[in-house]
């Protein structure tokens, strides 16, 4: 479990929050780009499986799952190109994809194994025990990859959408305290009736013209409040 864990928060780091304009656009043009792509995925996996390193397998497995990545994505790219009006349920199942494949980290017992930092104590409280893990899963889930999903959902289904609807910079800051936001209070309210009024924090928005769009808030409130009740009664119980 910690493995997998730490290879699917690997996952979410380099395919949202690293996913820059100019990678994106590299990747439409050549192979390289999903060359770069790939070493990016394998040297995050490898970053937060320091501890790790020691076991050659481990090597072997990042590598195999990341060569994996790397004809996985240039497909995806090669099929939202041809089918674009199916581009989200191309973009969900090639996710869906993505951790079952970095599931099988399961089967290994050399994943299962629970290592740390021994000589640095807050470190290795940060590092072993997988609630932290969790919660920054739960943070790239809700912000950074929430952008990307409603990005997909949206232009597909929505004919006033733009080509960059909810990836802008403006709105990719915003979202990032928005749903951070009705996440964690999805996950931690002490008292459900707190919840009722969540759908306050939608008035922030009344106050920058850019962003003051209702079904763009709603579209973010549910897909935060989904992440954050799948969190709390799923994975963080």
């Amino acid at each position: 479990m910690p493995v997998f864990l730490k290879l699917c928060l690997a996952h979410l780091i380099a395919d949202f929050i690293l996913q820059f304009d100019e990678l994106y656009h590299l990747k439409l043009k050549s192979f390289a780009g999903h060359i770069l792509h790939a070493v990016c995925h394998a040297a995050i996996s490898l970053l937060l499986l320091w501890p790790y390193l020691g076991n050659p397998f481990i090597w072997k497995f990042v590598l195999s799952i990341s060569v994996i990545h790397l004809f996985q994505d240039f497909v995806k790219y090669r099929l939202a190109a041809k089918h674009k009006k199916y581009f989200f349920i191309i973009f969900i199942l090639d996710q869906a994809l993505h951790f079952l494949i970095i599931s099988s980290a399961l089967l290994f017992p050399d994943c299962g194994q629970v290592l740390g930092f021994a000589s640095w104590p807050v470190l290795n409280e940060l590092y072993s025990n997988s609630r932290w893990t969790l919660y920054a899963i739960a943070f790239v889930t809700a912000t950074f990859a929430g952008s990307f999903t409603l990005h997909a959902l949206r232009t597909n289904f929505l004919p006033d959408s733009r080509q960059d609807h909810f990836i802008t910079n403006w709105e990719m800051v915003h979202s990032i305290l928005e749903r951070s936001f009705l996440a964690w209070l999805f996950i931690f309210a002490p008292d459900p009736w707190v919840l009722v009024f969540s759908p306050l924090v939608g008035v922030v928005r009344l106050f920058f013209k850019r962003i003051r769009n209702g079904n763009d808030f709603f579209f973010s409130f549910d897909y935060a409040a989904l992440v954050g009740l799948i969190f709390r009664i799923f994975i963080l119980k």
